[in-house]
C-alpha cells in the first residue's frame, strides 16, 4: 500500500509505489462529477481530485454512492464562525488576557476557545501557558489525570458586558416552544383567553422563540487545514456556552444529528474530502456538501463515551437510557474518564 503524503517524521514520502500511478476511466469521471461539480455535469468535464494513490479512487466511489448531506437537514442546520479573533477584539467582544491573568477560569461560558485547545475530538489537547506570546507556548493536558470539573486556560475573555455579549451571540434559524411565566398584563388577547380562570395572576405559556447557538450542543472544526492530510485539523465538539475564534461551527437542533455528524469528522470524512479537492479550508460551502449517516444505535453507543468532562452530564442519560435494552450491562455504567478522543463539551464560546 502507498503512505500518505508524508513520514511519521513529518517529511514529505517521496517512496516510489506502483499505486502512484493513478488510473481515470469513464467510471472514475462519473465518481469524480458526482463529488465535485454540479448535477447533470458531463464525466468528461469533471473536475479532477488531488490524489496521490490509485487505491483512494474506491474511497470516492463509496462516498459518492452515498446521498444522504448535511445540506439536508435544510433549517435543522445553522453554521456560523461566532467570533473573528481580529474582528471581534477590535470591537470589544472579546479582549486578551492581560499580563499577570494566570488565564484559569472557573465557569465554561468564560472559555473562549481557540485552536491550539483541540486536536482530533480532542478537546482538552492543549492549555496556554501562562505567559503566551507565541504558537508554541502551550502544555499539553493529560487526560487520565485532570478532574472532572476541569477548564484549560484561555487566552481571550468575554467582555464584562454580558448583556451586550449575549445580544452579540448568533442566534439559529429555527423557532422552538418555550415555556414562561408572564404577568398578566404582558399576556396576548389569546393567551388571556385561554387562561381566564387565572386574571389577574403570573400564567405560564408557551411561546416560539429563536435560542442564541450557545444554548445548544455544537460541533465545531478549523476552517485552515494543513497541505499535509493531518487529522490535527478536525475536531467535532458540541458544546454549550462556551465561545469559539476561527472555527466554523455547527448548530444541530436535533442532537442526534450532531453526533451523527460528529462521528463522520471524527473518521476524518470531511477533511479528506476538502483534501482530495486540493483545498486547504473546510468552510461552510464545503461543508453543508459532506455527508452525514442516520443516527442509529452503534453512532451513538460511542458518543457517551467521548465526553470529557462534568458538563456533558446532560447529554449522557438520554444517550444511555436510549440505548439501555442493547447495551451489555457491563457498558451501561461507564466511569468517567476522558477518552484519547473525546470530542463533546458543553459550555463555552469561539
Amino acid at each position: 500500500m502507498a503512505g500518505g503524503l508524508k513520514t511519521d517524521e513529518g517529511e514529505w514520502n517521496t517512496t516510489g509505489h506502483r499505486d502512484r500511478i493513478v488510473h481515470v476511466t469513464d467510471e472514475q469521471l462519473k465518481v469524480f462529477a458526482m463529488l465535485y461539480d454540479e448535477a447533470g455535469t458531463p464525466s468528461r468535464r469533471a473536475r479532477l481530485p488531488a490524489l496521490h494513490a490509485g487505491a483512494l479512487s474506491s474511497v470516492l466511489a463509496k462516498l459518492a454512492a452515498y446521498s444522504r448531506r448535511l445540506a439536508d437537514l435544510g433549517d435543522n442546520y445553522y453554521s456560523t464562525e461566532m467570533w473573528h479573533e481580529t474582528i471581534q477584539q477590535h470591537d470589544g467582544t472579546i479582549s486578551r488576557r492581560p499580563v499577570g491573568d494566570n488565564g484559569f477560569i472557573s465557569s465554561p461560558e468564560d472559555w473562549v476557545l481557540s485552536g491550539p485547545h483541540f486536536f482530533l475530538a480532542n478537546p482538552f489537547n492543549q492549555t496556554p501557558k501562562r505567559v503566551c506570546e507565541t504558537h508554541r507556548a502551550y502544555d499539553n493536558v493529560d487526560l487520565e489525570t485532570i478532574p472532572d470539573d476541569y477548564l484549560p486556560r484561555t487566552n481571550y475573555r468575554p467582555m464584562a458586558d454580558r448583556a451586550e455579549y449575549a445580544r452579540r451571540t448568533p442566534t439559529v434559524s429555527w423557532q422552538e416552544p418555550e415555556a414562561i411565566t408572564l404577568p398578566w398584563a404582558q399576556l396576548t388577547p389569546e393567551e388571556q383567553t385561554a387562561h381566564a380562570t387565572q386574571v389577574g395572576q403570573s400564567v405560564t405559556v408557551q411561546r416560539m422563540r429563536a435560542k442564541k447557538v450557545t444554548e445548544y450542543f455544537r460541533l465545531v472544526n478549523r476552517e485552515m487545514i494543513s497541505q499535509a492530510w493531518s487529522a490535527r485539523d478536525l475536531e467535532s465538539d458540541a458544546s454549550r456556552n462556551r465561545s469559539y475564534q476561527w472555527w466554523v461551527q455547527g448548530t444541530f437542533q436535533e442532537t442526534s444529528s450532531s453526533l451523527a455528524y460528529l462521528l463522520v469528522c471524527a473518521l476524518c470524512l470531511l477533511i479528506f474530502w476538502v483534501k482530495s479537492q486540493g483545498k486547504g479550508y473546510a468552510n461552510t460551502t464545503l461543508a453543508v456538501a459532506t455527508w452525514i449517516t442516520p443516527a442509529n444505535e452503534t453512532q451513538l453507543a460511542a458518543c457517551p463515551w467521548t465526553c470529557t468532562d462534568q458538563s456533558h452530564d446532560p447529554l449522557r442519560p438520554a444517550l444511555v437510557r436510549s440505548l439501555r435494552p442493547r447495551l451489555h450491562p457491563a457498558k451501561l455504567e461507564p466511569a468517567r474518564q476522558p477518552a484519547p478522543a473525546a470530542g463533546f463539551l458543553r459550555q463555552a464560546h469561539a
